[in-house]
């Protein structure tokens, strides 16, 4: 629910910016017709409905300092010191998946501990546990009063309709879907899936003519459904004062819109006939308009206020000529897409060649690798996320910066891993929060690297010439703290970070390998070199912590890599990874003994 909650928080922060615009330009439009405007509109249901993640160098966001990422992380306010619990600030889940761990593997991690030692630490564990279960984040606690808002408010609707039903369940049909009633005080349009028109049993024949007219456009249009739509908006969007005053323009602008396609063949006897009915019916409407797919009447003041924009919308409506219709067509369409997709979080091949950009000379390694580098292209920055492209023989890696508060600059992590799996993410933020920075980046495989048998594949080969590339372009990185990079890498990734880490050991200064395929793998094309990982482990003295779960048949090869390392560490966690991601609380778990490994 908390993830959902910050979707929610970052399309409406999004969806707020589409509804400034639309606002803007329906002001520069106000001359025009407002089937221009209803373009926008959808733009602004689409942001706050579908949770969009397509990007493009024309949105608009490229242009504004607008990182929602940042946002939805920040909306906690919280904070983490190392090993300790602090009152309001460490998130319920976090807290409670480590507390949990340190009490289920004590014993084993504190091999010199006494009994008594160990009764009191559990003591403190459990005790620590009920303070973690007993203190809600305040990101869960935002998360439940969105989802009670939104709830309250789906109910008061569920409600309003189920007592107008029960109130126009006596309407007299007097036409295929026309009722009336003395009941109701407003014309308006009622249904889900079939809609009627109800009107007051006191019209005047003409003034009955011109509502019904205005009510069969509003359902050929289907602006019942766009009103449902609309409310549903301001259901999920509640706590957004924006999208309220959203609702309400696009409320005037469909009355206005259709009014427009309701007099569009008239002539201008019959528009002013049709406005005098308009005001004449104002003039005696004090009565609220129904909140449930209601396309009627306003109430009272704001009703006359509605109905004089509506007069004079209709008096002033000219359909304009088609070149101007086309162009302003044109314009809303090309600013539609603008404000419906994200900004380009990385720039593509052909547009990093043709930049300003300096070549490296070729690199010979010792596998050998044989590759040239360039100065990475810092596209986008927005708050401590920076979106980097580095670069490989002609072609972009795309990745990503995370930069902790504060003052750089930060001990650096290389995350070998799905850069977009959701463990991930919560490994970032928690290695953030620590005070580390955290380098991110996507290799440049094929599905032929994937799917060719392992000790062939040159999946690795590949891997390792991207790691080096960025290893070899960190310097150029605000706030990276050159002489303490780390690598962390997630079964072939912790492959690739152990072979990288004992060939370029003087480099770093720890390396955590999180299941690692232990195998023997191709590191090199030409001339081919097989390597297998247990042969260059003995050459590796930099600390290195392997973390095992314990749901792998056998802890063997984690443990005969540890007795191969000079300053190995094997840590064994509850739970496990076979996937290219991680379950939740194995990567919550996993980033805290991460950082216990590199403190320490």
């Amino acid at each position: 629910m908390t993830d959902l909650f910050l979707k929610v928080l970052e399309m409406s922060v999004m969806g707020s910016v589409v509804i400034l615009v639309t606002i803007l330009t329906r002001f520069l439009l106000r001359k025009r017709s407002k089937r221009f405007i209803m373009i926008l509109w959808a733009v602004v249901a689409v942001r706050l409905l579908i949770p969009l993640n397509i990007g493009s160098s024309i949105s608009i966001f490229n242009y504004l300092p607008l990182n929602t990422g940042a946002i939805t992380s920040q909306v906690t306010g919280s904070e983490r010191t190392e090993g300790t619990v602090e009152k309001g600030y460490v998130e319920t889940e976090e807290l409670i998946g480590a507390v949990e761990y340190k009490a289920d593997t004590l014993v084993t991690a504190s091999e010199d501990s006494t009994p008594d030692d160990t009764d009191q630490s559990r003591a403190a564990s459990q005790s620590a546990l009920m303070q973690a279960k007993a203190m809600p984040g305040i990101r869960s606690i935002l998360a439940v009063i969105w989802l009670a808002g939104t709830f309250a408010i789906l109910s008061y609707m569920a409600v309003r309709y189920i007592f107008l039903k029960i109130k126009l369940r006596d309407a007299a049909k007097t036409d295929r879907n026309v009722y009336e009633s003395d009941k109701v005080k407003s014309p308006f349009v009622f249904g889900l899936f079939v809609p009627k028109i109800y009107l007051p049993d006191v019209l005047g024949i003409s003034e009955k003519e011109y509502i019904l007219m205005h009510e069969r456009t509003h359902i050929r249009r289907g602006d019942w459904l766009r009103k449902i739509l609309g409310m549903a908006v301001v259901a999920i969007h509640w706590f957004n004062p924006f999208a309220w005053l959203a609702f309400v323009l696009f409320g005037q602008d469909i009355e206005m819109c259709c009014d427009e396609m309701t007099v569009a063949g008239m002539n201008s006897e019959l528009k002013k006939a049709y406005a005098i009915s308009i005001v004449n019916y104002a003039k005696r409407s004090n009565n609220r308009r129904y909140l449930v797919t209601t396309l009627g009447f306003s109430n009272g003041d704001t009703y006359k206020s509605e109905a004089a924009h509506r007069v004079k919308n209709i008096l002033n409506y000219r359909k304009g000529t088609k070149l101007t219709t086309v162009i302003i067509t044109v314009t809303l369409l090309f600013m539609s897409v603008s404000l419906a997709l994200n900004s380009k979080p990385v720039i593509a091949d052909e547009e990093l060649k043709s930049a300003d950009t300096k070549i490296e000379a070729p690199v010979q390694r010792q596998a050998p690798f044989n590759y040239a580098t360039a100065v990475p292209k810092i596209v986008r920055t927005s708050g401590n996320v920076m979106t980097v492209a580095f670069f490989r023989d002609g072609k972009t890696i795309s990745g990503k910066l995370s930069l902790p508060e504060g003052d750089g600059p930060y001990k650096t992590i290389i995350l070998l891993g799905v850069p977009n799996g959701p463990g991930y993410e919560k490994l970032t933020k928690s290695f953030t929060d620590n005070g580390y920075a955290v380098v991110m980046f996507e290799p440049n495989l094929t599905m032929e690297d994937y799917t060719a048998p392992a000790p062939n594949s040159g999946l690795l080969y590949r891997y390792t010439l991207d790691l080096y590339a960025v290893m070899d372009e960190l310097r150029y990185l605000p706030d990276v703290d050159l002489s303490n990079v780390y690598l962390w890498g997630h079964q072939s990734g912790g492959t690739v970070a152990a072979y990288a880490g004992t060939e370029r050991q003087s480099e770093i200064k720890g390396m955590v390998l999180v299941e690692p395929e232990f195998d023997e793998y191709t590191f090199s094309e030409e001339p081919l070199l097989k390597v297998k990982i247990y042969d260059i482990l003995p050459d590796c003295s930099v600390p290195t912590a392997v973390i095992w779960g314990t749901l792998h048949p056998s802890t063997r090869p984690a443990q005969k890599a540890v007795d191969l390392l000079q300053n190995g560490k094997l840590i064994v966690l509850d739970g496990n990874s076979f996937s290219r991601t991680f379950e939740d609380s194995f990567a919550e778990r996993t980033a805290e003994v991460t950082i216990d490994s590199f403190n320490s």
